[in-house]
């Protein structure tokens, strides 16, 4: 069954993660701080904080425009061939709590087209630049898969970096006919703008980061019924 595929591929992917951990050094962390902060609004209204890190703003907090999940579960993009919708446990208290920290989530078409005037979905290039900046040496950042570093200093939140990345996991289609939230505080899973084919299927980069483990994952998603986590950049102005 294809949820047990999918069991089996996070169990791959975290054992390479788990074996850069093996290896890592707290002290090979640079030592990184906002050169600029400030905030910018989505089109609802909502406000969220930037940081500028070398070259580029980045928001420190996840996308939450439109309809949350939580409220629309039977939203056409998630329902399924029998008309059920989008498979949620828990209070409403609960995930508007999940909301407040992790945001919503949303197709690749979404994240391109949400950004703020001025603003873009980063590309597979402004994140390298980013994770150069802390401490992706030169010569992994092409590499796909886990390279080590960059992710500590990502998840800092109210001291260094101040990015905050999160691990709100994402909801994908984790069973043959139920789509969900999959890896809650599992791992963090964003969109990049660069898009590629997959056996002549659209696709895109993204980037997954997991707690307690000091790398960063750069590999490629279909886009198809899986839905992630968004953040925006601008050149620094």
């Amino acid at each position: 069954m294809k949820i047990f595929k999918n069991i089996y591929i996070w169990a791959i992917v975290l054992a390479g993660a788990l074996s850069l951990a093996a290896c890592s050094d707290d002290d090979d962390q640079p030592s990184v701080s906002p050169i600029s902060t400030g905030t910018v609004s989505d089109k609802d209204g909502n406000e969220y904080k930037w940081v500028r890190i070398g070259n580029l703003d980045w928001m420190t907090e996840n996308l939450r425009c439109d309809d949350p999940f939580y409220e629309d579960v039977y939203n056409p993009k998630w329902t399924n061939k029998f008309g059920d919708g989008l498979v949620l446990t828990g209070t409403l208290e609960d995930w508007q709590k999940w909301y407040a920290e992790f945001g919503n989530y949303y197709t690749w078409e979404e994240a391109v087209a949400n950004a703020p005037e001025g603003w873009r979905l980063p590309t597979d290039d402004d994140f390298k630049a980013l994770e150069r900046e802390l401490g992706i040496k030169q010569g992994d950042l092409d590499k796909d898969g886990w390279r080590k570093g960059a992710s500590n200093l990502m998840a800092q939140n109210g001291e260094g970096t101040c990015l905050h990345f999160v691990f709100g996991g994402e909801i994908c289609n984790y069973s043959y006919s139920q789509i969900g939230l999959y890896h809650q505080y599992d791992y963090g899973y964003y969109w990049t703008a660069t898009d590629v084919e997959v056996n002549k299927e659209p696709a895109a980069y993204a980037r997954m980061i997991t707690p307690g483990i000091d790398a960063v994952n750069r590999l490629v998603v279909l886009q198809e019924k899986h839905y992630l986590s968004v953040r925006y950049v601008r050149d620094a102005q």
